[in-house]
Formats: C-alpha cells, structure tokens, sequence
C-alpha cells in the first residue's frame, strides 16, 4: 500500500514539473512575440519615417533646381521671354497662432503660355512641391472668369497606409487647424497671384473630387475667392 501511494505521489510531482516547464515555455515564447511585435512595429515606423523625409529631400532639391535655373535664365537675358510667379506658403508663429503668406520660391513661365497653361504649371509646382503629387486639376472657366480647380486623390495604392495617409487631401492636407490653414493659403495665394499685373483669373473656386470643398479645417475652400 505504502509502495502505491509512493508512485502516486511521484507522478504527481513529475506531472507537475512538466507542468511547470510547458507553462514556462509558453510564457517564455509570449515575451518573445511580443518583443519581435515591438521591433516590428518600430521597423515599420522607422520605415514611414524614411519615406516621409525622403519625400521632403525630393521636394527641396526640386525646388532649388527650379530657383537655380530662374536665376540662369534672368542672368543670361533680361528680356528671355518669361514671367516670374512666386509660389507661397504660411510663416507659421505658434506662438500667437499667426499664419502669414510668404514667398517660398519662383516658378519661370513662358510669357506666350495662355492663361490656362500658366494655371497649369502652377498646380504642377504645387502638386510637386507640397501635396505629394496629388492630382490639382484647372477646369473651365465661366463668364466672369472665375475658375474651378478640382483636388483629387491619386488612384495609387500604397502598401503602407500611413504613407498613404500623408499623401491624401481628405486624410492628409485639410486635416488639423495648422495644416488645413497651410493648405489654403498655398493654393488660395498661388493661384491667385494678387500682385502680378498682367491678364489674370478674377476669382477661383475649388472642388474635391468634383465636389464642393467640405472639411472643418479648410472652410475658405468651400467659396468663390476673388482676387481683389
């Protein structure tokens, strides 16, 4: 009897070792997925990190072939034939929630272009240098020379969404007091070019996706801007 009680004890002891290991085990392969998940996740951001600053390389080296080569051209010849647009942005003072428009650079434009073709390669600056290669495009023109310009989403799909997100009107650029406000001053300011004193739109009007323009952050692309 003695000797059945032993055995029994014994294997009670065994089965709980080998419980107490298998318990281990698991929990030691739990602490393992959860740090390979941080890492990943880490990898992931580092990632979007390295493409959004790799997207703002591209744009200023962009930018600064466009200024060197204005500058080349006024040098070579005074009268060459183009008419210089400035492209503004928003001096942001966060410290008294001030926006002002400054301008960021200058685009050369053929003086022959119609005017169409000036708005054109105004929205191919902007759509290059700010808003990701979004899609800004000039429509018609109606009786009292009031444009429409339609902002649209591209039709490529990013593997990663949070790229995906910065590069979207609707999720990106008319989101936040701050962006939606640099957002509007940059396409209002550039389009309308209140200080050039040629022929000229006398108000433009946005749409998005053909749309009106309907985001809290952006309301003043919801109306007709006028020039003067």
């Amino acid at each position: 009897m003695n000797k059945k009680v032993l055995m029994l004890g014994l294997a009670v002891c065994l089965s709980s070792i080998i419980t107490g290991c298998s318990n281990s085990q698991r929990d030691e392969v739990t602490t393992l997925n959860k740090s390979y998940d941080i890492e990943k996740q880490k990898n992931i951001e580092l990632e979007i990190e390295k493409a959004v600053l790799n997207e703002k390389l591209e744009s200023i080296n962009k930018r600064q072939e466009k200024q060197v080569a204005i500058i080349t051209t006024l040098i070579r010849d005074s009268a060459s034939g183009v008419d210089i647009y400035p492209i503004y942005s928003a001096d942001v003072d966060n410290y008294i929630n001030n926006y002002n428009k400054e301008i960021d650079f200058y685009i050369a434009i053929p003086k022959e272009d119609s005017l169409k073709s000036k708005l054109d390669t105004i929205a191919k600056s902007l759509s290059e240098t700010y808003f990701g290669n979004l899609p800004i495009k000039v429509l018609e023109f109606d009786d009292k020379k009031i444009v429409t310009i339609d902002l649209e989403e591209t039709s490529e799909m990013s593997i990663n969404t949070s790229i995906q997100k910065n590069s979207s009107w609707a999720t990106g650029f008319f989101q936040g007091s701050t962006g939606g406000t640099i957002t509007t001053i940059r396409l209002i300011e550039s389009f309308l070019q209140k200080d050039y004193q040629g022929e000229w739109v006398e108000g433009i009007r946005f749409s998005y996706k053909g749309q009106p323009v309907d985001f809290e952050h952006t309301p003043e692309l919801s109306k007709v801007i006028y020039r003067r």
